[in-house]
């Protein structure tokens, strides 16, 4: 018999083996928690880059008198991306229509800002949805609800410009043009905010826009507007982080996504905002304070 093995047949033998174990898996444990998860191929320089159009709040927006203070669900949930990978973020703000020209151009390796996952979309660009939503028709306060899209016929709705809003009520001018009715009046605005000071100000009778934004609007407008009819679009229901095409760096976000999911950090943001899941409590949720001032509502 040789030495090792005898030494194996000693009684305390096992006892010391199971320790020794114990703790190379514990320090194995300790390494794999402390060392980063894999970077995508859209971090560069130790950075992600991400761009954004701050105009659609709680989503994205400008907090306040400063241009550079952004704020809002997509920017906590860049910064808890950025630490997650053990990275800095860097945020460029741009209007609506650059977003996708700049991430196409490789000027920013993320979108984040309240953009909706289309078919369309996902033919140029990798999406990863993140949080439910609904498409929503609002109107001023006290307007009565609609039965349908039909009974915008020869009404003025006003969208934002650069979003898929204006493409899907075209749609559905088509199918009022082949009911024999008068189609909608569709205007384009820069921003949301202009869109819903038209709205307002009686320039438009409605607006198209996302449910979880306009919760937010109508608190800090003290219920001067209100949702007048939720379409069944189903491709208007999750906002998504874009990326360029790449699988293994759709994977990797995908894989981000989740485990923020699962360790509770999306749930804290959300409630931070008092984003909840169901449309009907979001409309009614009370929303944090922020700069009313930064808009162009009166």
């Amino acid at each position: 018999m040789t030495p090792v093995m005898a030494w194996f047949r000693r009684p305390h033998a096992t006892c010391v083996m199971v320790g020794i174990l114990a703790a190379m898996l514990a320090g194995a444990g300790t390494a794999r928690a402390d060392t980063p998860p894999p970077l995508p191929g859209f971090i560069h320089d130790g950075a992600l880059t991400v761009c954004t159009n701050p105009t659609l709040p709680p989503m994205t927006f400008v907090n306040g008198t400063d241009v550079k203070a952004v704020d809002g669900i997509d920017m906590d949930i860049a910064r808890t991306l950025a630490a997650y990978w053990h990275v800095k973020l860097t945020v460029t703000t741009m209007d609506f229509t650059g977003l996708f020209p700049s991430l196409a151009a490789g000027r920013c390796g993320l979108v984040a800002s309240g953009i909706i996952r289309l078919p369309q979309r996902e033919r140029n660009f990798d999406a990863v949805a993140y949080q439910d939503t609904a498409l929503v028709i609002v109107a001023r306060a006290g307007t009565h609800p609609l039965g349908g899209m039909a009974e915008l016929s020869g009404r003025k709705v006003a969208v934002q410009a650069g979003t898929s809003y204006s493409a899907r009520m075209a749609r559905e001018n088509e199918a009022l043009a082949a009911a024999g009715h008068a189609p909608m009046i569709i205007t384009a605005y820069p921003t949301e905010e202009q869109v819903v000071q038209q709205v307002l100000l009686g320039r438009a009778f409605a607006l198209a826009s996302q449910d979880v934004e306009l919760a937010y609007r109508r608190e800090q407008l003290h219920g001067r507007v209100r949702v007048i009819f939720t379409p069944p679009y189903p491709e208007y229901r999750h906002f998504a982080l874009y990326i360029r095409k790449d699988a293994h760096d759709r994977a990797l976000l995908e894989q981000a996504v989740a485990t923020l999911r699962d360790n509770g950090q999306m749930a804290a943001i959300a409630q931070k905002w008092a984003i909840t899941p169901d449309t009907t409590q979001a409309l009614g949720a009370t929303a944090p304070a922020f700069h009313w001032g930064t808009f162009l509502v009166p």
